[in-house]
């Protein structure tokens, strides 16, 4: 018997969440979700569903929150062990074996509830003896969930299928609950993000390039076209040599998605087209064609206002082969001179990070003292110290233009938005516009929400840096968010031709250490889901 809402009201809730985020609920939720919606009217004060509507379509936070209290959002250590059985007796090995020193493998947990997911990868990785060899990052729709993941401390009903010597190895007993280690804890990065948003592939989010990753009974809670489109952009993150495993409940996807299947004693595995699987078993598309897919069951920033003086907008030059007007910050090939670059880069050597051009003040001895602690912290990738360091700079020491830079990422990295977006405001104040700080502010001010100031601040960027990739890429994902598909496209062919003009092993200008080869393998991926070959 078909279960009906209780009042109009409820549909039309429930019609506006699927609308945002593509999540469906099935008859057997319905009561759940009714559930949920009255709970959050209750503690809005709000007792007409349509003005809880007006506050979803109005508010992003109360809708991340609402969003977060209708999808269940547990799990749990070492679940489906046959998976991570997979991950480290075959997945895993093959893909260290396979990577230079320098080249972390890179994981993505998709949905990672409150880390349980990515810390067990962070403690495979430590089994197999490379805890250094590992990039993990953990995302999810609920904010709430990623600050419990962050703080790492987990009840014994999410240890209930771990075994007595991990949690012994791993975990710290506290009265009822148990502290996972900080070495375990400080190798997974925690962010904020939806799935049902086109925003990945993408350098901004830094989904993009992942060897693996982990999307488990994630799907089943978002109707068929959100399942298809989430599916394109989860084969599109993945590396060339990626694997993504997703849950026994999710619908098949490769009737969907262009892919290869493998076929593995823990189940089906995905592979980007034409990527060999262990003995190269694939399923072919015949047996492809046999499978249908079961249909999915349920389960404020403020921009910086830069005067810069420009003759023409910056993406638009870089369309005319990158030939610009000869003057006097430019060289005999068009390109900006390299002394009159941006100097904050956090890639350059430390004797190279200098505020050499700019009208800054001349340092004090315990500006250039913290300005270097500061970058020492970022170089560890500390990114907790640094902060702590900068915020208790002593009030008359003038950090470098690099330390400032690094400052904004380690903020940005620890997930602290409003505070980088504010220390960018503060470091152009105080240095000046260099075209890394635009860049920086770009990336801030698009995960506000705001495209069209991500856009404006990119272009500002490339003003005083026409051949910056990272700012090229942010631009066309800005265009994106604005629906300018011709500009979306202008700025990553932008971004292909100077890749294409270094060498692949060189490491990209402000990308945190990204090599260009790796790079030109993401900006192919986003071409191509724009139709470009």
């Amino acid at each position: 018997m078909t279960v009906g809402w209780s009042t109009a009201g409820f549909a039309n809730v429930a019609a506006l969440v699927r609308e945002r985020t593509g999540l469906i609920f099935p008859d057997a939720r319905m009561h759940e979700v009714e559930a949920t919606i009255r709970r959050t009217m209750a503690r809005l004060s709000i007792s007409d569903p349509d003005k809880l509507i007006a506050l979803l379509r109005d508010d992003n936070a109360a809708r991340e929150l609402f969003v977060a209290d209708l999808t269940i959002g547990e799990s749990y250590f070492q679940r489906d062990p046959s998976q991570f059985g997979l991950l480290r007796s075959r997945i895993l090995p093959e893909l260290i074996a396979s990577r230079p020193a320098d080249r972390p493998v890179r994981v993505w947990s998709a949905g990672c509830a409150s880390g349980e997911e990515p810390y067990t990868m962070a403690m495979l990785f430590e089994e197999l003896d490379a805890a250094d060899r590992c990039d993990i990052v953990g995302t999810d729709i609920a904010r709430h969930r990623l600050e419990d993941a962050q703080r790492g401390i987990f009840s014994k009903w999410q240890l209930r299928s771990t075994p007595e010597p991990i949690r012994r190895r791993y975990f710290t007993e506290r009265g009822r609950f148990f502290e996972l280690s900080p070495r375990i804890r400080q190798r997974v990065d925690f962010r904020y993000l939806n799935l049902a948003e086109d925003s990945f592939p993408s350098l901004t989010t830094g989904i993009w390039g992942m060897d693996v990753i982990l999307c488990r009974n994630v799907l089943i809670y978002f109707d068929a076209p959100t399942v298809e489109r989430v599916a394109q952009r989860l084969i599109a993150s993945l590396s060339e040599e990626g694997w993504l495993l997703l849950g026994a409940s999710d619908p098949a996807i490769s009737e969907m998605v262009d892919c290869d299947v493998v076929l593995t004693d823990s189940g089906l595995v995905y592979r980007r087209k034409g990527v060999a699987g262990f003995d190269d078993i694939r399923m072919g598309a015949r047996a492809r064609a046999d499978m249908t897919p079961p249909a999915p069951a349920a389960e404020s920033h403020e921009p910086v206002h830069i005067e810069v003086r420009r003759d023409v907008d910056a993406d638009e030059r870089s369309d005319r082969g990158n030939e610009f007007a000869q003057d006097e910050r430019t060289g005999a090939r068009g390109e900006v001179a390299p002394e009159d670059r941006s100097v904050a880069r956090s890639d350059v050597a430390p004797d190279d990070r200098s505020d050499a051009g700019r009208d800054v003040p001349t340092e004090d001895r315990s500006g250039h003292a913290v300005s270097d602690a500061i970058l020492s912290a970022y170089e560890r990738r500390d990114f907790q110290q640094l902060i702590r360091l900068a915020d208790g700079a002593p009030a008359g020491a003038s950090l470098t233009a690099a330390a400032w830079t690094v400052w904004v990422r380690a903020l940005a990295n620890e997930g602290r938005h409003e505070a980088a977006a504010g220390t960018v405001k503060r470091a152009i104040d105080r240095v000046g516009a260099t075209a890394e700080l635009l860049y920086l502010h770009a990336v801030l001010l698009l995960q506000a929400g705001r495209p069209a100031d991500a856009a404006a601040s990119a272009r500002s960027a490339l003003y005083l840096d026409p051949a910056l990739v990272v700012a090229h890429l942010t631009l066309g994902d800005a265009h994106r968010h604005l629906g300018n598909r011709s500009g979306e496209r202008r700025a990553f062919r932008n971004a292909a031709t100077h890749l294409a003009a270094l060498d692949p092993e060189a490491v990209v200008p402000a990308s945190d250490g990204e090599k260009a080869g790796r790079m030109g393998e993401l900006v192919r991926v986003k071409l191509s889901l724009l139709g470009d070959s």
